[in-house]
């Protein structure tokens, strides 16, 4: 439960992220549990970048406030080195009850190759639409192994 003390503690309106797995045949559905613990973000999405079976892992947003409008969009899949794992980008505009305009809140996982993830940020840079208030929750894996070519 560390995920869901840690949130609390910080108290953000809205959360995006990373690594949610889902596995149908062992009962296992992450989002749902971090839900049962924090049930003052009602408002989820949940979409899988990855799926095998019954396993599921992707992306999701939690808020506090209502999501106006949520799209996923596929990033630049690498081909030709070790990570070609297919990765996403969630895009959910929210409303906060402070803010007089809605917030763009995107949430995305680059792959850990450099090369890659250029082409996805450059992605969510140039298909990111004009918006007055802007958050983007990015996890970037830094491995030594991509430095040392």
């Amino acid at each position: 439960h560390w995920v869901a003390d840690v949130i609390k503690a910080s108290n953000p309106d809205i959360i995006g992220l990373q690594e949610v797995r889902v596995h149908g045949e062992a009962g296992v559905n992450q989002l749902d549990d971090l839900m049962a613990l924090l049930p003052e973000y009602p408002h989820t999405y949940f979409q899988a970048a990855l799926v095998a079976g019954d396993f599921q892992e992707g992306l999701a947003v939690m808020s506090r406030h209502p999501l106006l409008a949520v799209e996923s969009t596929k990033l630049y899949r690498a081909t030709g080195n070790t990570d070609t794992t297919q990765r996403i980008c969630i895009h959910a505009r929210i409303r906060l009850p402070h803010m007089q305009i809605p917030v763009d809140f995107f949430v995305t996982h680059l792959a850990y190759a450099v090369q890659p993830q250029e082409r996805q940020v450059l992605f969510c840079i140039f298909h990111t639409p004009v918006c007055d208030a802007l958050v983007l929750c990015i996890y970037i894996s830094l491995y030594s192994d991509i430095y040392l070519r």
